[in-house]
């Protein structure tokens, strides 16, 4: 974990433990002077590193139980569906341009996850 990491999971663990205390990104990115693009590395590297940040609309909070880990997960596995369903529209858009399927033809797409 690096410096800039540890400083904000301590931050967060002391200032803004649990959903109530959440703070917008804004506020958290100005805090350490980085851009919010970076605070959401950090995040993303801490949740990696097992550290209970979470967030919402409101902003980022480090958990005080359960319950908001989960909520969080909740909301991550929403933004992995759209972003998984954004990269399969792509996918498909390449067989127009490529010529294999005309444009304006119903694509059904099965996924199988196994």
């Amino acid at each position: 974990m690096t410096n800039r990491e540890k400083q904000i999971v301590e931050y967060l663990k002391e200032h803004h433990s649990g959903k109530s205390n959440a703070i917008h990104s804004d506020k958290l990115a100005a805090k350490f002077n980085i851009t919010t693009r970076s605070l959401r590395g950090y995040v993303n590297k801490l949740r990696q590193y097992g550290q209970p940040v979470c967030s919402d609309k409101h902003g980022y909070w480090y958990a005080v139980s359960e319950k908001e880990i989960k909520q969080t997960v909740k909301h991550l596995n929403r933004f992995i569906g759209e972003v998984s369903s954004a990269r399969t529209g792509l996918q498909c858009a390449t067989l127009v341009f490529s010529g294999d399927i005309p444009k304006n033809t119903k694509v059904k797409i099965t996924m199988k996850v196994s």
